[in-house]
C-alpha cells in the first residue's frame, strides 16, 4: 500500500528544490522550519497529539489518506504562488477587455461568460495561442504548494488547470511513481472503458479536465460554449471523475467552488446517493438498495466567515480553517496551505485518525435511540387496522389498552386516536394521569397541532418535534402514524413520550459518558431544542405542576421544557448543530472557538424525522507558531 512521503525525507528534499518566486522562497523556508522545528521534534519524542498540530483533519479523511482512498482535487490557488497571472489579469493584459466589463457587477462572477466575450473579441484561435503563450510551463517553477501536495502520494488527483507545474514538482518528488495525465475520452477509455478507474502501485492519474498545455493538439476549454460541448463529449472521462466524487474522499485544494460544472459534478454525486437512499428506505431488500457509497468532500477554505461552514454543509462540503501563516509571510495563503498539507502528512505518518474518531460513537448512539423510535412507529403500524375501524365505528377502542403497554415508556403520557378534523376520538392514559382534559383533548381539537398538520400533509410515519405538555409543563414529543384509507387521509393514531420517562437516549449517553466524559451528546429537533442535557447538566425531574391539577408525580416524571429551552438557546454547539444542513446522511463539522481549540463534531438526521444527533468533542492544537 502507497504511503505519503514522510515528513523527514520531504524536508531532505525540499533543501534540493529551487524557489518558484520570492515571495515562494520564503514559504518555503518558512515550511522547512515548521517541519524540522515543529513536526520532527514533537515526532521524535513519541506519544505525538494534535496538540502538536496547527491543523485538525477529521479523523475519516486521514484513515482514507492511509487506506489510499483520498483523492485530490486543486484548483487555479495551488499555481498562483509560481507566478501565473490572475484571471482578472490575464482578461485586462492579454486579451484586452473593457474596464467596464471587467467591473461589471453580474460578469466579475462570471469567468464563462468572460472568456466568452474575450473569444469573441479577439477570436478563438487567438485566444488558445495567448493562453498557451502566456501560461507554458517553462517559464514558472514549481511552488511549495505543488510539492506537498505531491508529497501526499495520492492514487488521483483532478483539476482544473492548464499548466503542467504539478507534474514537474511530481517528477522531481516521486521518481519512481509515473504521473499519467487524462484529459479526454481518448486517454480513460483505453483504460477503463466502464468509467471507473483503478488505482496503479505504479503510477499516479491526474485528470486535466479543461485540458492540458502540454498536448498542443487538444483544445483548452475555457468559454462557456466550450464548456456546454466538453462535459456533454467526453462521457467516459466524467463517467471517471463522478465515478471518484462518489467512491472516494476528496480532498479540494485552491479551488473557489465557482466553477458551475463542477459544481454540478458534485451536486450529481450527492444526488446519486439521496437517490440510493430513497431507494434503500423503500426496499432495503432491493439487490441495489446499499450499491451507492456516500460522498466525502472537503475543502480548505480561507477567510472563513462565521457562516461559511453552514454553507459548505449544504453543498455537502466540509469546509476546513486553514492554520495560522507565519507573521513575516508575504503570501499568506500558500504559507497556510503548507503547514496545513504537511500537518496532514504528519498526523497520517502518526496514526492520529483514531485519537479522536467520532464516527463510531455516533453510529452505536444513533442506533439505540432510532431503533428504539422505530419500534414505537412498528407497534403503532401494527395496530393500524385495530385503528381506522374504530375511526369508522362508535365501539369502545379496547385495543388501545395493549397498544399502550406495548409501548411502555414511548407511550407514557397516553396513546391517543384523532379524526381527520383533528377531533380527539379515543385515548388511553396510565393510572394517575387522570387530568380529565386527557379525555376531551384541547379546545378546538388537535388540527393547529405541528404534528397534526405534518401527518396530514406527508401522510408517513414520523416522529414530531418536542413541545412543552399542556399537563406538567414537561418536553414531550409523539410518534405519529397517518391513517389512510380508501378516501384519503382518515385520521391520526399517536403515542406522547417524555425523554427522562423514556430513558434510552439518557441511558445511551451515560453509558459513553462512563468512558468518553468529555463528549457532548447532541439529540436536538427542527426547533432548536435540545430532547436531553448534551453534557448531562441535569438529571429528570418529577413535576410540580402535575399535583395541581389532581396527576401523580410518578406518572409526570421527565425534564422541564423550560430548561431544556433555556440550555438550548445558550449552548453554542446546539446553535451550530442546527445551521447545519446534512445532504449526505452525515456531516463533519470543525467549530473554531480560538486559534487552539477546534470543537469537532459528527452528525447526522434520523430518518424516523426531524431530529439532528451529534456527538462532539474538543480538539486542541497546538494554537503557537
Amino acid at each position: 500500500m502507497r504511503k505519503p512521503l514522510s515528513l523527514n525525507n520531504l524536508h531532505e528534499e525540499l533543501k534540493k528544490f529551487p524557489k518558484a518566486t520570492d515571495d515562494d522562497g520564503e514559504v518555503m523556508k518558512s515550511s522547512l522550519a515548521y517541519i524540522k522545528e515543529r513536526l520532527l521534534v514533537a515526532m521524535d519524542k513519541g506519544d505525538i497529539g494534535w496538540d502538536s498540530f496547527l491543523t485538525f483533519w477529521p479523523p475519516r479523511m486521514l484513515q482514507a489518506l492511509q487506506d489510499n482512498k483520498l483523492a485530490c482535487f486543486f484548483g487555479a490557488g495551488l499555481s498562483m504562488p509560481s507566478g501565473l497571472p490572475s484571471w482578472s489579469d490575464m482578461l485586462r493584459d492579454y486579451f484586452g477587455l473593457d474596464q467596464a466589463v471587467l467591473t461589471d457587477d453580474d460578469l466579475k462572477s462570471d469567468p464563462l461568460t468572460q472568456a466568452e466575450l474575450a473569444s469573441h473579441r479577439l477570436g478563438a484561435d487567438k485566444v488558445q495561442s495567448l493562453l498557451r503563450e502566456k501560461l507554458t510551463s517553462n517559464k514558472y517553477e514549481a511552488a511549495t504548494s505543488h510539492y506537498l501536495a505531491a508529497a501526499l502520494r495520492l492514487p488521483f488527483y483532478v483539476t482544473t488547470n492548464y499548466d503542467t507545474i504539478f507534474k514537474k514538482a511530481w517528477e522531481k518528488l516521486n521518481t519512481r511513481i509515473d504521473l499519467v495525465e487524462l484529459t479526454s475520452d481518448i486517454d480513460t477509455s483505453k483504460l477503463w472503458p466502464d468509467g471507473k478507474p483503478v488505482p496503479s502501485p505504479t503510477a499516479t492519474y491526474l485528470f486535466k479536465i479543461h485540458g492540458c498545455l502540454d498536448k498542443p493538439t487538444e483544445h483548452l476549454i475555457l468559454t462557456r460554449s466550450d464548456y456546454r460541448r466538453h462535459y456533454r463529449s467526453n462521457d467516459n472521462l466524467f463517467s471517471c471523475v463522478r465515478y471518484l466524487l462518489t467512491s472516494y474522499h476528496i480532498l479540494f485544494l485552491g479551488f473557489s467552488h465557482k466553477d458551475p460544472e463542477v459544481t454540478r459534478l458534485v451536486e450529481d454525486a450527492i444526488w446519486k446517493f439521496e437517490e440510493g437512499e430513497e431507494r434503500r428506505r423503500k426496499d432495503p431488500s432491493r439487490a441495489d438498495a446499499h450499491s451507492v457509497s456516500r460522498p466525502h468532500f472537503y475543502s480548505l477554505q480561507f477567510h472563513m466567515s462565521s457562516h461559511t461552514p453552514e454553507i459548505f454543509a449544504a453543498r455537502g462540503i466540509v469546509a476546513l480553517n486553514p492554520p495560522l501563516a507565519d507573521p513575516a509571510a508575504k503570501d499568506v495563503r500558500s504559507s497556510s496551505l503548507a503547514r496545513a498539507l504537511a500537518d496532514l502528512m504528519g498526523a497520517a505518518e502518526t496514526g492520529l485518525a483514531g485519537k479522536v474518531s467520532l464516527d463510531s460513537v455516533l453510529e452505536d448512539y444513533c442506533g439505540a435511540v432510532t431503533s428504539d423510535l422505530k419500534r414505537g412507529l412498528d407497534l403503532l403500524d401494527s395496530y393500524k387496522e385495530y385503528a381506522t375501524q374504530s375511526l369508522k365505528a362508535t365501539a369502545p377502542a379496547d385495543w388501545m389498552e395493549n397498544l399502550r403497554h406495548d409501548l411502555s415508556d414511548l407511550g407514557g403520557q397516553g396513546v391517543y386516536l384523532i379524526n381527520d378534523e383533528g377531533a380527539l376520538a379515543h385515548v388511553s392514559a396510565a393510572d394517575g394521569l387522570t387530568n380529565p382534559a386527557r379525555k376531551v383533548g384541547p379546545e378546538g381539537g388537535f388540527s393547529k397541532r405541528p404534528y397534526f398538520q405534518q401527518a396530514k400533509t406527508y401522510r408517513a410515519p414520523f416522529v414530531s418535534d418536542c413541545f412543552k405538555s399542556v399537563f406538567n409543563d414537561n418536553l414531550t414529543f409523539a410518534l405519529c402514524l397517518p391513517l389512510i384509507d380508501d378516501k384519503g387521509f382518515a385520521g391520526l393514531l399517536f403515542s406522547a413520550c417524555q425523554p427522562g420517562a423514556w430513558m434510552t437516549p439518557l441511558a445511551a449517553a451515560k453509558s459513553i459518558w462512563m468512558s468518553r466524559p468529555s463528549l457532548s451528546i447532541l439529540v436536538v429537533d427542527a426547533n432548536g431544542v435540545a430532547v436531553i442535557p448534551p453534557n448531562g447538566e441535569f438529571e429528570p425531574e418529577e413535576s410540580g405542576v402535575a399535583l395541581e391539577k389532581g396527576e401523580t408525580r410518578g406518572q409526570n416524571f421527565g425534564f422541564p421544557y423550560r430548561k431544556l429551552l433555556a440550555l438550548s438557546r445558550r449552548n453554542k454547539l446546539i446553535e451550530r448543530i442546527m445551521e447545519n444542513v446534512i445532504p449526505l446522511r452525515q456531516d463533519d463539522d470543525v467549530l473554531p472557538l480560538g486559534s487552539d481549540l477546534r470543537q469537532y463534531t459528527v452528525v447526522t438526521e434520523t430518518p424516523l424525522g426531524r431530529w439532528k444527533i451529534g456527538i462532539s468533542d474538543s480538539v486542541f492544537l497546538s494554537g503557537r507558531l
